[in-house]
């Protein structure tokens, strides 16, 4: 794209150039120096108009790399939004089975349960330990449903944040290229 721009503004350089390598040979010295002052401000005009479209491009490709980061970690979120999902899913399917058992079992693990069913202090000692590890797993789980829980919704709202970036992103990048038509026409 620069270097048909640049060609363009080179091709319209010779095309002044010739222009008033003709009408110098036939005009008077006083013209000729009017039409070189003339070139000159046509010739300082397209070199700002060049650094403009310079400027324009360099921030339209910046945009295309934002753009593409962006998408990326899109898909990357979406990624990690679905295997949150899937862990939670898994998480309250673990707790909702956890707390059907201990609704429907016949078995009391209250202390005073225990310490009256308990035929010696190594039975004792066993059916603590049982309960307590089986507590810890509950209060694993537990702690795995909220954590999930939290990274879903965390995911939810990057994904949002990324796709309102990459909104804007597409706006600019729009803009930016009706603006580099405009100056190229």
């Amino acid at each position: 794209m620069q270097k048909t721009r640049r060609r363009q503004a080179q091709a319209v350089l010779v095309g002044v150039a010739a222009f008033f390598a003709t009408t110098s040979a036939s005009a008077e010295p006083g013209t000729v120096s009017a039409k070189e002052a003339q070139a000159r401000q046509v010739l300082a005009q397209i070199s700002q108009i060049d650094h403009s479209l310079e400027a324009a491009v360099e921030s339209y490709n910046l945009a295309n790399v934002r753009l593409r980061k962006i998408e990326g970690d899109l898909n990357e979120n979406r990624q990690q939004l679905t295997v949150a999902r899937k862990n939670l899913k898994a998480a309250q399917g673990s707790l909702s089975d956890r707390l059907v058992n201990a609704y429907t079992s016949s078995q009391d693990n209250s202390t005073l349960a225990v310490l009256l069913g308990s035929s010696s202090l190594e039975d004792l000692l066993n059916k603590i330990e049982t309960i307590n590890s089986t507590s810890r797993q509950d209060t694993n789980i537990v702690e795995q449903v909220s954590s999930f829980r939290a990274a879903v919704q965390r995911h939810r709202v990057e994904l949002r944040e990324a796709q309102d970036a990459q909104q804007r992103i597409v706006a600019e990048k729009a803009a930016q290229r009706q603006r580099i038509e405009s100056q190229l026409s």
